[in-house]
């Protein structure tokens, strides 16, 4: 019996064996195969997509080097894997981060998409009129803060020596802002901040912003339409997004960590302890403080 499973099962495992190993090689949309994973034509305009390239490049002129990219970076991958990095707490963490990250922006996409299509009322003039550019020195955070303990901060370097000594980490940048492009309120606040900190978003991360200079920039009359109309859309569909973020939270079931009571009735506020020198360092670091 042995024999005869042996003498049936050995030529079934070497046709196995060689159908694997006569897979043809890539073709159509499939553009190259590293260690049996397809890289297709639609892996490539992605990265194409993702790499701010303009609209009018010449895809089959990017195709190589974005295809080798993909090779490289499908390599490293691989060792990744092997090495299971995948399978780590760090990356677990921040695979989820994007992730949401990336279906909350696709469905901002889509409202958007929605917008263009919709007759929206006509935009202030006066607003066109009174756009201005701000030039503001810029902390990000990358991890939440109290937004009233920011506020109380001095000054924009207090913000980052206060940061750096408690371990959060933050980019700093200078940045033009576009009163166009901003929420209302928030431009209306740097408008009038002078040497005060101004505590905002953008892209659901919390920003601290000194405003360096400001200028009044009107909207020429021939740009005048256009800017009107994507103003517009831009306040129609924030306040879309407002109203289908209230309607979620109402709807929605949430719950949060209780807070430690001290058994006088009252929620003891968390003290945020200061970094060990080590770890101020390397806060320092990577954020470039």
């Amino acid at each position: 019996m042995g024999r005869w499973v042996a003498r049936w099962l050995l030529p079934v495992l070497a046709l196995a064996a060689t159908s694997a190993c006569s897979r043809p090689p890539p073709s159509g949309q499939v553009l190259a195969r590293v260690n049996g994973t397809d890289i297709t034509r639609r892996d490539v305009l992605t990265e194409l997509t993702a790499s701010g390239a303009p609209a009018d490049v010449d895809i089959d002129t990017a195709t190589p080097a974005l295809l080798d990219g993909l090779v490289t970076r499908r390599l490293l991958v691989d060792e990744a894997t092997r090495q299971s990095i995948d399978r780590s707490p760090e990356f677990l963490g921040q695979m989820r981060r994007d992730r949401d990250m990336l279906l909350a922006r696709l469905l901002r996409e889509r409202l958007a998409e929605d917008e263009a299509g919709t007759a929206q009322p006509a935009a202030d003039p006066a607003a066109l009129d009174r756009r201005m550019l701000f030039d503001v020195d810029r902390l990000t955070l990358l991890t939440p803060v109290d937004p009233a303990i920011l506020a109380r901060l001095p000054s924009i370097d207090a913000a980052a020596d206060w940061l750096t000594r408690h371990c959060v980490p933050f980019r700093r940048d200078t940045v033009r802002l576009d009163s166009l492009a901003l929420d209302p309120d928030q431009a209306t606040r740097l408008r009038g901040a002078g040497e005060r900190l101004v505590v905002g978003r953008e892209k659901g991360a919390v920003t601290l912003d000194r405003v360096l200079s400001m200028r009044t920039i009107p909207v020429a009359a021939g740009e005048q339409a256009a800017i009107a109309a994507a103003l517009a859309q831009q306040t129609s569909l924030r306040a879309r997004l407002e109203q289908l973020t209230n309607r979620l939270r109402r709807t929605a079931h949430v719950e949060y960590a209780r807070r430690q009571d001290n058994g006088r009735g009252h929620a003891r506020t968390p003290r945020v302890s200061p970094c060990s020198s080590t770890a101020g360092d390397l806060a320092a670091r990577r954020t470039g403080a």
